[in-house]
């Protein structure tokens, strides 16, 4: 049993779980990558194909926001900001306030599996147990949401989550890879070519993984030929945001199917750009077809706490991909799982004052 245990652990840290999924991920029809990464068939990963892909009957079961009221037990959620489930974690504890509740909330900047909350865990737990069951309220915060600001490393204490009204920033996308806090000039779109076959890989951010995972430098991605990238000047005074930037995406693609990844990154003065936030959506057969095919896309970027300082500088990253974080677009429209056949897709992205490209980012003075 040990010598089990230490082999899974060298498998962790050496980051051959990441590499077998990246493998197994390339696999078509991609129902069959379970053989690739464990030699035979996985019946829970068969059964996700089969039932759970779309939103439907198979949640339906294990969906309780229903039984939330003001008589829940009380909760105190623990999290990080790139913690691939931050959104979901965000959304259980607005439900929670919703219904009545007064939950607890404290998020670090680190990953799902480093939480940053191990060593103070235990201590945590015992101060809330005996809080609520011997009512030695003392022990608990004086304010229910603490929160950690990467960039910077400091703690805040506030009574909700996200703390009042946010002084929204909106920046423009501007040709030659400019971003700007004013709308865009008359230009041509931008381009690149997604290839399923080479799908734009994915690296660091908000994701399940043992290694690889938060904030990485991102140089082997934006010299990509399917990543534009669009930076701003240095900033004159830092900008501490906290919540979900918000995008809105003018595209257009030489095929129906089609994916949009967009990555907020913090660029520091020697140039080494980390990722912050990011966010996807899907172009389908479905979406309502406009005269000239430019599609208009309205989404958000996970939630962060993030201070890019002064003398740093934005950065957009926009996409087509993420993978194997998320599933490549074979670009055909057939069932994921099952298909065999990959299309290239041509992207344009525009950023003119008539379909204006842009993040809008919640700042907050804190």
């Amino acid at each position: 049993m040990r010598g089990y245990a230490l082999y899974v652990l060298h498998r962790m840290v050496t980051g051959d779980f990441e590499k077998r999924t990246a493998e197994a991920a390339m696999t078509l029809p991609l129902v069959e990558a379970d053989v690739v990464a464990v030699g035979h068939r996985v019946w829970f990963w068969r059964e996700w194909f089969a039932t759970a892909i779309e939103d439907g009957p198979f949640w339906h079961h294990i969906d309780h926001r229903h039984r939330l009221n003001a008589n829940t037990p009380p909760t105190h959620l623990l999290s990080g900001w790139y913690d691939f489930m931050i959104d979901q974690l965000l959304r259980d504890y607005e439900t929670l306030r919703a219904a009545g509740g007064r939950p607890y909330l404290t998020v670090s900047s680190t990953t799902h599996i480093t939480g940053g909350h191990e060593a103070d865990n235990p201590a945590e737990t015992l101060h809330w147990m005996r809080a609520h069951l011997l009512g030695e309220t003392h022990l608990l915060p004086v304010k229910p949401v603490r929160i950690e600001i990467s960039g910077t490393g400091t703690w805040h204490d506030f009574d909700v989550f996200p703390p009042g009204p946010a002084d929204d920033q909106t920046w423009h996308l501007h040709p030659e890879g400019v971003l700007l806090p004013r709308p865009g000039i008359s230009s041509p779109p931008d381009r690149y070519r997604y290839d399923p076959a080479d799908p734009t890989p994915n690296l660091g951010g908000a994701i399940f993984a043992f290694t690889g995972a938060g904030p990485v430098d991102q140089a082997p991605l934006e010299a990509r030929r399917d990543v534009l990238t669009f930076t701003s000047e240095p900033l004159a005074a830092p900008i501490t945001i906290i919540g979900n930037v918000g995008a809105t995406l003018y595209a257009r693609a030489s095929i129906p199917n089609a994916d949009f990844f967009l990555r907020l990154c913090d660029v520091d003065p020697s140039g080494r750009s980390i990722n912050i936030c990011d966010g996807f959506t899907r172009m389908t057969a479905n979406d309502a077809p406009t005269p000239d095919n430019i599609m208009k896309f309205s989404f958000k970027l996970h939630a962060t706490a993030h201070c890019f300082k002064a003398g740093h500088s934005l950065r957009l990253q926009v996409s087509s991909g993420a993978h194997p974080r998320y599933a490549r677009n074979t670009g055909t429209g057939e069932q994921m799982g099952t298909t065999t056949t990959l299309l290239s897709a041509d992207i344009e992205i525009f950023h003119d004052p008539e379909r204006p490209t842009a993040i809008t980012l919640p700042a907050y003075e804190v």
